[in-house]
């Protein structure tokens, strides 16, 4: 009894035994027209011999001559044991042709020599391609594997390199950047190379220079922080539900809104503040009370409406795909109004600070504390009762959408 070579076990010593070489590409019948599979000793030397002829570098042809150094060898100590040698070849037409033809050729030789296992003769890397081929009809008993010109190392590296190259080139995914990219970049330096012959006082050259790295530093932006996913999702998201936009819109006018107000509240600073106040540290520090005020006094309404507008947006999208996070953002614009009302009021207090709470601009602002917080809890029951009411509108968290 004995184990072929991924542990199966085989019932019985095989005695009719095939030594087999594969040529993946079929460099033996590109280059000499001679048809595979080559079954015998004879057939595999006289197609060897051709092909060293045709290309002295050839690495097929060198392992159909270790296959032959094997078969003289085993033949020369073999006991009740039969021993012949067989080549089989694939397609130089892509790897499912080449599997396909080497697995019926590789069912012809077993036939047709009887064979019962096979030693399989490599240089490298095929022996890992090919062997779930073979395994599929006669058990692998060995591998020989030998190096010829270069190391196996050497020859495993450069085909996965070329796996990779291909990928790069032929995949539409990568080949915009690897090909489109300089492709765009050297259709600009022609341009510009040729416009500086027409118009030769214009420095066209310092110009190509400087919108080539420019195009090279977006497509590194572009990669570096994913600004391609992230308008690819933005657009699936569209195509799947139009409602988005309503979202996009209303959060990119809100930030609008809300920097206006920010470049708003500088200017207030800078023209009822004091400048003394802003330009000396202490004297900041000791007025930094009448500074945020102003500044304050400045962006207050525009933040108000910028934040408004982004959660209405948000509210507005969740509406129309039948999400319940609509609620929280409808309490949202409630809470940044009453936030906003707040802090317009507390400038009143920050300008004159009060000398005790007892104050009335200091009862005032308590009294609208308080008030604010009635409205708040007044809102939060009415969007509860709504919540319950519409309960059927809304699909429930994690309901797909239909």
């Amino acid at each position: 009894m004995c184990w072929g070579m991924n542990g199966e076990r085989i019932s019985k010593e095989p005695k009719n035994i095939l030594i087999l070489c594969v040529d993946r590409d079929d460099d033996v019948g590109v280059k000499t027209g001679i048809p595979t599979p080559l079954i015998g000793r004879e057939a595999v030397y006289n197609a060897a011999m051709q092909l060293i002829v045709k290309d002295p570098e050839e690495a097929d042809a060198n392992t159909m001559f270790e296959s032959l150094r094997v078969l003289n060898a085993l033949r020369s100590m073999a006991g009740d044991e039969r021993y012949e040698v067989a080549a089989v070849a694939g397609s130089p037409l892509g790897e499912m042709e080449a599997d396909r033809k080497i697995a019926k050729e590789v069912q012809e030789a077993l036939e047709s020599s009887s064979s019962e296992a096979v030693i399989l003769i490599s240089d490298g890397y095929i022996d890992q391609m090919v062997s779930p081929i073979i395994q599929s009809y006669a058990p692998i008993i060995s591998v020989r594997r030998f190096a010829v010109k270069h190391s196996e190392a050497l020859e495993t590296s450069w085909f996965i390199l070329s796996r990779y190259l291909k990928t790069l080139l032929n995949d539409p995914k990568y080949s915009k950047w690897t090909l489109g990219i300089p492709g765009i970049m050297m259709l600009m330096l022609t341009v510009f190379y040729a416009l500086s012959f027409f118009y030769p006082t214009i420095p066209f050259a310092t110009y190509a220079g400087v919108v080539v790295f420019v195009v090279l530093g977006l497509v590194l932006v572009v990669k570096g922080f994913g600004v391609d996913k992230a308008v690819s999702f933005m657009v699936s998201e569209v195509s799947a539900r139009p409602s988005v936009l309503i979202s996009a819109f209303g959060t990119i006018a809100g930030i609008v809104v809300c920097a206006l107000g920010v470049q708003r509240a500088f200017s207030m600073v800078s023209s009822t503040v004091p400048k003394e106040y802003i330009t000396d540290l202490m004297s900041f520090l000791t007025h930094i009370n009448i500074v945020s005020a102003a500044f304050i006094d400045g962006a207050i309404d525009y933040i108000m409406v910028g934040v408004s507008v982004i959660l209405v947006g948000r509210a507005l999208y969740y509406f129309f795909i039948r999400n319940e996070k609509m609620w929280p953002n409808s309490l949202g614009v409630v809470a940044a109004l009453l936030v906003g009302e707040t802090l317009r009021r507390a400038t009143g207090i920050l300008r004159e600070i009060p000398v005790n709470v007892l104050e009335p601009s200091t009862i005032n602002f308590f009294l609208w504390v308080g008030f604010g917080i009635l409205l708040m809890v007044l809102s939060i029951l009415i969007v509860h009762r709504l919540r319950i009411r519409f309960s059927s509108y809304f699909r429930k968290p994690g309901q797909v959408e239909a």
